[in-house]
């Protein structure tokens, strides 16, 4: 998939650079904007299930990341995971700022799809209007310094 992605970014910068400052969408020609310099806004989505070793380091990780707009949802299927406490007692330790970047959510039980799935649903669905990017994150994965920024280029 990554591929394909690569691939149609490269057919349409070919476009962009021999059409004329123009790309081509739906057999039209719509002249290019030159991006600002304001970063994207994300949403990072953590299905979160069981107190894993490594939460709290994936959530310290998640709370260091500089230069972004980002917000961090939290969604747990139920309020008695055990991951609750874990992630409570690491939010109460930050400060104003990066607390405020951070969301729990209760998905409450899946009926018509996996509990992953449904924390999914749940964070996108209370992610912020502004958000323009949604990153996903599992809590087995450490996100490095600034990791986030690639994903945001100014638009």
């Amino acid at each position: 998939m990554a591929e394909i992605l690569l691939i149609l970014a490269s057919v349409e910068l070919a476009v962009l650079v021999l059409g004329g400052g123009y790309c081509l969408r739906r057999n039209r020609r719509v002249p290019v904007v030159a991006p600002s310099s304001r970063p994207m806004s994300a949403s990072v989505i953590v299905p979160v299930a069981g107190a894993d070793p490594g939460l709290e380091n994936q959530l310290a990780s998640l709370a260091k990341q500089e230069g972004v707009d980002y917000e961090v949802i939290l969604v747990t299927g139920s309020q008695t995971d055990p991951a609750v406490p874990v992630i409570e007692q690491f939010l109460q330790r930050l400060d104003g700022t990066a607390r405020s970047r951070f969301c729990r959510r209760v998905a409450g039980a899946a009926t018509q799809c996996s509990q992953k799935n449904r924390n999914l649903l749940e964070g996108v669905g209370a992610a912020r209007p502004s958000s323009e990017v949604f990153a996903f994150c599992d809590t087995c994965h450490d996100v490095p310094p600034n990791g986030l920024k690639p994903l945001l280029p100014p638009i």
